[in-house]
């Protein structure tokens, strides 16, 4: 009857050993380091504001810039809550952009979509929509 209780509550002990080493490792390895943290924030703005530019040209990406980025961000660890921040972010660069009294005429936004910078930034997209969910 004693070792019934003493096994009973060995497992016990386990399973809550093992669930607070789950949780340890899950929170460890989702932790982003404030450098990365840091960048994501910046990149958010910087596609959110390219983003409005798609719209201030009158032109459709290739693929929704938002979710490729909040994929990209996802793939360097960010967790949900991140994940929340980066896409305000991301709509906080879209509002500098959209709140402009003069945009590009079409000229520019062709010049600027062909440019090195545009150039990459549509690479990137199109790289981070291929990423999973």
């Amino acid at each position: 009857m004693a070792s019934q209780r003493f096994l009973s509550r060995l497992r016990g002990a386990s399973y809550v050993a093992g669930v607070l080493l789950g949780v340890l490792a899950l929170s460890t390895a989702s932790a982003l380091d404030v450098i990365t943290r840091e960048e994501l924030k910046e990149m958010a703005v910087e596609y959110g504001m390219y983003d409005q530019r798609f719209i201030t040209c009158k032109m459709e990406p290739p693929t929704s810039i938002k979710i490729a980025f909040l994929k990209y961000a996802k793939s360097r660890g960010a967790s949900e809550p991140y994940l929340d921040l980066a896409a305000k972010k991301f709509d906080d660069g879209r509002a500098q952009v959209r709140n402009l009294r003069v945009g590009f005429s079409p000229e520019e936004c062709k010049q600027k979509l062909e440019s090195p910078k545009g150039q990459e930034i549509l690479h990137n997209i199109e790289q981070w929509s291929k990423l999973p969910r």
